[in-house]
């Protein structure tokens, strides 16, 4: 996934933008919750933050190779990364700043939102550690935020952080954080607050709340059907008498 992904525009655009604002990201450690992005710059408070056991590209990952030279596939990792970050800060920065706010002046749009098809409004990782002997281990803020990763190969919901100053070889008092489940009403793949997010716009003429869940809308629901045909009707009424009209 990491592969393809890391090197896709397509995919890496449907990033939050810094409109969905601060605060989506959040690392729960039992006494501190750090929330990210905090300056409304995803790309350079998440998405190009490297070595992190929270980050969200990990670079060994970008394009997967075994190596009998450490050094020349080190280097290798180097050159992935750069080329990850400089399409971050290239096509996808530039293309969330081209569509910022910008709506056609004759826009119809109807949205999936339901607690049956919940999505990610927030995504928080959050401490498994639990003791009988004690509570949650207190943390420095700048300890879960600057922890490695304890190991790589760890593909899954999970995440075992290695504090700084702590060795490799020591479980405790490293943590494992999971990460969480979709939190908000949704369509299953996008939350409530993006799906409304153009209501507030010049040009939106009509906008429509469905319960349905993403890939199947048309086919479940004959009220976005119906929807669609009202609007693609509205549409080609507003045509006639524009340099696009028919006779």
């Amino acid at each position: 996934m990491t592969a393809v992904l890391s090197s896709a525009p397509g995919p890496l655009q449907l990033l939050p933008t810094p409109e969905y604002g601060n605060g989506w990201l959040k690392i729960d450690d039992g006494s501190t919750v750090i929330s990210l992005p905090r300056n409304n710059d995803p790309y350079n408070e998440i998405y190009t933050v490297r070595g992190r056991w929270w980050s969200m590209c990990e670079d060994y990952l970008i394009n997967p190779r075994p190596s009998k030279s450490p050094p020349r596939e080190q280097r290798e990792i180097d050159a992935d990364w750069a080329g990850f970050s400089a399409l971050i800060h290239g096509k996808i920065k530039d293309f969330h700043h081209a569509i910022k706010e910008k709506y056609h002046h004759n826009t119809y749009a109807f949205f999936g939102s339901d607690r049956e098809f919940k999505a990610y409004g927030t995504v928080c990782w959050r401490t498994t550690f639990q003791s009988i002997r004690r509570p949650p281990l207190p943390r420095p803020e700048k300890d879960v935020f600057n922890a490695k990763p304890h190991f790589y190969g760890e593909l899954g919901e999970t995440r075992t952080a290695l504090y700084p100053g702590m060795s490799a070889g020591q479980t405790v008092p490293n943590e494992v954080f999971r990460i969480s489940e979709p939190d908000e009403e949704g369509d299953g793949t996008v939350p409530h607050r993006s799906g409304i997010a153009p209501k507030e716009h010049t040009g939106i003429k009509s906008m429509l709340r469905v319960s349905v869940g993403h890939e199947p809308a048309y086919k479940d629901s004959a009220m976005a059907r119906e929807f669609t045909l009202r609007s693609i009707v509205q549409i080609a009424q507003a045509i006639k008498g524009t340099s696009l009209d028919y006779e």
